[in-house]
C-alpha cells in the first residue's frame, strides 16, 4: 500500500497551482500539467491537504512511481521524477539519465553515463510509466517495468519528492503526469 497517492482527479488535493509568465503547473483534466515556458528546469513537490493544512511528505528512503506523457516542446526537453535533489529524467527521444539538481541552480550534474538511449522507453508523445528508487546510498531508475540505471551516491539527506520538467536551452516543454505514488521500500 502506498504511503502517498494522487491520481490528480481532485484539484484541491494539495499540489501547487502555479500560473505565471515562465510556467504553468496545475491540474488539468485529471492529470498534473507542467508547461515550462522559458529555458529552465522546474520541479513541484508532492503535497496533500490534511485537516485544512498543507503537508509535504518527507521521506528518507522511497520508491516513487508515476505515469508521464510528453505533449510538446523542444527536442532537449527532460521530464520525470524528483527525490530530494536527485532527478530521474527521460526525453522525447527515448533517452534517460539520473542527475543531481542543486536547489536554486539552473543546471544538472549528470550521474553515471549522463543521457543514454533505451528501447524500454516509448518515444515522442507515447506515455511512459516511471519508477525511481532512493534507498540508502543507491538510486535506481526503471521505465515501463525495465531497469534503466543504478548509481551509488555519497550521502543522501532525505527530503521531499515530486515531479520535474523543462529544458535548459529552449522553452515550451509541456508534460502531463498521472498516478503519482510513494512507497516505502
Amino acid at each position: 500500500m502506498p504511503l502517498y497517492s494522487d491520481d490528480f482527479s481532485n484539484p484541491e488535493s494539495g499540489w501547487e497551482h502555479y500560473a505565471m509568465r515562465d510556467a504553468l503547473m496545475d491540474y488539468q483534466d485529471g492529470q498534473y500539467r507542467m508547461w515550462i515556458k522559458t529555458p529552465n528546469i522546474l520541479w513541484v513537490e508532492a503535497a496533500e491537504r490534511k485537516n485544512g493544512q498543507m503537508h509535504w511528505p518527507e521521506v528518507d528512503d522511497a520508491i516513487i512511481v508515476a505515469d508521464v506523457q510528453f505533449q510538446d516542446g523542444p527536442a532537449e526537453s527532460v521530464f520525470g521524477l524528483r527525490c530530494e535533489t536527485f532527478v530521474f529524467l527521460i526525453t522525447p527521444q527515448a533517452e534517460f539519465g539520473i542527475a543531481k539538481m542543486p536547489l536554486g541552480v539552473d543546471s544538472l550534474e549528470w550521474l553515471g553515463q549522463g543521457l543514454q538511449p533505451s528501447e524500454a522507453l516509448h518515444p515522442g508523445k507515447a506515455p511512459n510509466h516511471l519508477q525511481a528508487e532512493c534507498v540508502g546510498d543507491t538510486l535506481r531508475f526503471s521505465a515501463n517495468g525495465v531497469p534503466l540505471a543504478e548509481v551509488t551516491v555519497e550521502k543522501r539527506a532525505g527530503g521531499t519528492v515530486g515531479l520535474v520538467a523543462g529544458a535548459l536551452q529552449n522553452s515550451g516543454t509541456d508534460v502531463l503526469f498521472d498516478n503519482f505514488q510513494i512507497f516505502q521500500p
